[in-house]
């Protein structure tokens, strides 16, 4: 027996499936090791910075963002504001919105040995 599915039924069907995926994965915490190796400040129309976008040496991300409003602590965005992140290592705690990373807290790793 075959069921007739309208288009604008089917793309609700695929919608209703996308979105319920994209919420799923927003609701992880991705958990990852990596040093900061670059910065880069996006400034907004007040000329405050908006957000950070911080290059990571990490094998499978190569870049989180940061938004001060999403993070757990605001020690972790002055720390970014003012480069007291260099040299040091870091396990990442990240929520994955639309395929980019965005960073909602972090924890120094000291036990890295610098190769």
């Amino acid at each position: 027996m075959r069921i007739h599915i309208s288009q604008d039924h089917h793309l609700q069907l695929i919608l209703t499936k996308f979105y319920n995926m994209t919420k799923k994965r927003s609701n992880y915490i991705y958990k990852f090791a990596g040093k900061i190796i670059n910065r880069w400040k996006r400034i907004s129309d007040k000329n405050k910075p908006y957000f950070y976008q911080l290059d990571i040496d990490n094998e499978n991300i190569d870049k989180i963002f940061v938004f001060q409003n999403k993070l757990q602590r605001t020690e972790i965005w002055q720390d970014i504001e003012q480069s007291n992140y260099l040299g040091k290592k870091y396990g990442f705690s990240c929520k994955n919105y639309m395929g980019n990373y965005g960073l909602i807290d972090w924890q120094e790793l000291n036990s890295y040995e610098n190769k």
